[in-house]
């Protein structure tokens, strides 16, 4: 279910913390993707002694978007919009998340057919554009790398070198102002490594488990 709210990071941010308080969990190791990447990089700054470590696998928030994306935003991200939008280039959008086609790897065959598949009358999909119309809009005007040295836990960055959407050129630079920082790239990959490359991806998060840097 998806309560009629204002998504926007800090409420996302709000409900991970709530959740870890009622269950009694004072510290844990937030791992991020995308979007989930700038939420716990908000909670490990709202509540600092909560993060025995992040870990960021290509997350907003980390450098800022272009100009003409954070404008572009605002303009575009309309749920009327974004239905029929969405409805119509699902498969192109896919397209440019991924560096491997569905017939060479089974997970993005999987992860392909999951999102493509919808009752009639896409009650998903409208579901989706209605949290990213609010959502969307507000990551993208997020950027946390000024506040990076207040950031005392260690921190794995995992990074597919190919991500159209958290562009690695951009985000590199900005990387350097975390104190405890190891950066993993993964080569030939897109925007969802834990999908195109679960093995490698499993790999490098045990390891900042078992020696963070």
């Amino acid at each position: 279910g998806k309560p009629r709210v204002s998504y926007t990071v800090d409420f996302l941010r709000d409900h991970l913390l709530d959740f870890l308080d009622s269950r009694g969990i004072t510290r844990a190791t937030l791992v991020g993707h995308s979007m989930g990447g700038a939420v716990v990089l908000a909670a490990g700054l709202r509540r600092p002694g909560l993060a025995d470590g992040l870990v960021l696998v290509d997350a907003a928030g980390v450098a800022p978007l272009p100009a003409w994306m954070r404008l572009g935003s605002r303009a575009l991200l309309n749920r009327h919009l974004l239905v029929p939008l969405l409805g119509l280039g699902a498969s192109f959008i896919l397209d440019n998340v991924f560096v491997d086609s569905a017939e060479e790897n089974r997970h993005v065959r999987w992860f392909r057919e999951c999102s493509m598949r919808d009752a009639p009358g896409w009650p998903n999909l409208r579901a989706f554009a209605r949290v990213s119309e609010s959502l969307c809009k507000d990551v993208a005007q997020r950027d946390y790398s000024s506040q990076f040295r207040h950031v005392h836990a260690p921190v794995l960055a995992l990074w597919g070198d190919a991500d159209k959407l958290t562009v690695l050129s951009g985000v590199l630079r900005r990387l350097d102002g975390f104190r405890r920082l190891r950066t993993v790239v993964l080569k030939d990959c897109g925007h969802m490594p834990m999908v195109e490359r679960p093995d490698e991806t499993l790999y490098h998060l045990r390891r900042f488990l078992d020696s963070p840097p």
